[in-house]
């Protein structure tokens, strides 16, 4: 994950981070790894954010299929990056 560029943190399934940021406009991004290495960007959220105000983001990914050719295989997927409440963040919807 990124914020404004750099990169602040690496999350596997079911993590969580919390990151303290100055108010003012943000570009939150995350990038797909391949081989354990960044690679695509696989979205972005600008985000105003206020002073003392907690935001909640989530990232989820789902692979939706499997293409097999001479040369290896492709995989595809599904992914969601948004901004969240509080609510939704706690019960993973």
């Amino acid at each position: 994950f990124y914020i404004d560029g750099k990169f602040v943190g690496k999350m596997g399934t079911g993590d969580s981070i919390s990151i303290k940021v100055e108010p003012g406009n943000h570009i939150i991004s995350v990038k797909d790894s391949i081989f354990f290495m960044p690679s695509t960007e696989k979205g972005n959220i600008e985000l105003k954010v206020d002073e003392k105000q907690n935001y909640y983001i989530r990232y989820s990914k789902e692979m939706t299929g499997t293409m097999f050719t001479v040369n290896g295989a492709t995989t595809f997927d599904r992914t969601t990056f948004m901004v969240v409440n509080k609510n939704m963040f706690e019960k993973r919807e």
